[in-house]
């Protein structure tokens, strides 16, 4: 692995992996509750299409389309903090380089 980590595409299964047992439930939250820069009205819009990718702080980036107006929206998750989650995120980086 690289001394300095960069930002990974990952695939869906490789998330899943990464954030385990509580997955189904983390992504029935927060796919429908991004902000979107281009509706501006303050609500809760639902990402679609979307890409993952693992930042250099072992965060989860979600990068896709706002369901209502298409525009390009994202999402971060703070993970890699459990001891358990950033071993799974170390051993899919690794899988990527």
């Amino acid at each position: 692995m690289s001394k300095n980590p960069k930002e990974i595409k990952i695939e869906e299964q490789d998330f899943q992996y990464i954030i385990g047992e509580s997955y189904s439930f983390l992504m029935a939250k927060v796919l429908s509750n991004c902000f979107c820069m281009n509706c501006l009205d303050g609500k809760a819009h639902t990402i679609t299409a979307y890409d993952i990718f693992i930042d250099s702080s072992h965060g989860i980036i979600l990068r896709g389309l706002c369901k209502d107006c298409n525009g390009k929206m994202g999402r971060y998750l703070k993970t890699g903090e459990a001891l358990e989650e950033l071993g799974r995120i170390l051993e899919i980086r690794e899988k990527y380089n």
